[in-house]
């Protein structure tokens, strides 16, 4: 071989040993373990990645469900959903509430925003005419008198 082909052998090794890094780096491959317990701690975490996987993808087809068809069963259905994810620790709890709350809000209807009532304009007399009557009821209130307190101190009588 000569000397050429053995620098593209090496320059390739070297990045197929770069994309593995990488992908160990990112979890996509695991490396394998030695020990006993490591292998075993191995073999629990991908069952636990597996289980917590189904229960995510449970409980967003299942919110998607209740809020495409806002029954009383599908959305207790998701309620059922979003309790045992927060209980496995997927999502935080104030995370699941908000979620339930949405879900509420959508089964009751009131998701819908409703626009505010149009504002209605005053023309210069209406205005002229309420300032008055403000004006009035503040003039009609007579201010409270105030009741002046002694500011020299008494002195206890001596014996």
């Amino acid at each position: 071989m000569g000397f050429e082909v053995i620098v593209i052998i090496i320059y390739y090794l070297r990045c197929f040993a770069q994309a593995l890094r990488r992908r160990l780096k990112h979890g996509t491959i695991l490396p394998m373990p030695l020990l006993k317990h490591a292998k075993k701690k191995q073999r629990q975490d991908i069952k636990r990645t597996i289980e917590r996987k189904k229960l995510k993808t449970l409980y967003k087809s299942l919110i998607k469900k209740a809020k495409e068809e806002p029954t009383p069963e599908s959305i207790s259905i998701a309620f059922k959903a979003i309790d045992k994810a927060a209980k496995k620790n997927l999502m935080h709890d104030n995370k699941a509430a908000h979620l339930k709350s949405a879900l509420s809000k959508v089964s009751s209807g009131g998701s819908k925003i409703q626009a505010p009532a149009p504002r209605k304009h005053l023309t210069k007399a209406a205005k002229a005419k309420a300032n008055k009557s403000i004006k009035s009821e503040l003039v009609d209130v007579k201010p409270a008198t105030k009741v002046k307190k002694s500011t020299k101190k008494s002195s206890p009588k001596k014996k």
